[in-house]
């Protein structure tokens, strides 16, 4: 990916809101697929209503990309995202995948970070089982 786009794309992501949505065109190929732990979207119009609802259940939603690489077909980002939710601020660091048409525009887009603690965990019946499944599962050190 040439510097200008890669440059393009971070800075849509530092500036993500609600009023950045309408610039989903100039950023997503119509027929882009985009996956994440929590949802997947098939074309830009679903794109725009996953985003759309992200918007409304998160509050004071920013990312900030802290790290960038990539080629003229794909890239790699590496962010912070943070978020209030139910009264509750949280930071989730993230890795997002990406790959491009010959136009420079996102084609697919996956985003990996872990849902289990600021997503799951505030339900209360399932955040105590994570709790106790990641007690289980971690290594002891001797």
């Amino acid at each position: 990916m040439s510097e200008p786009s890669l440059a393009r794309i971070c800075n849509f992501f530092d500036e993500f809101s609600p009023a950045s949505l309408s610039r989903l065109e100039d950023i997503y190929s119509k027929d882009v697929h985009f996956k994440d732990p929590l949802n997947e979207a098939f074309g830009r119009d679903q794109l725009h209503l996953v985003f759309e609802d992200t918007f409304k259940q998160l509050k004071k939603l920013k990312f900030h990309v802290l790290f960038s690489h990539g080629d003229e077909s794909s890239a790699l980002l590496r962010w912070r995202m943070h978020y209030e939710m139910r009264g509750k601020s949280f930071d989730i660091d993230g890795t997002t995948e990406l790959h491009l048409n010959k136009d420079g525009l996102i084609k697919r887009q996956e985003d990996f970070w872990d849902a289990s603690g600021p997503v799951y965990g505030q339900f209360p019946g399932l955040g105590l089982a994570i709790r106790g499944i990641r007690r289980l599962v971690k290594t002891k050190a001797h």
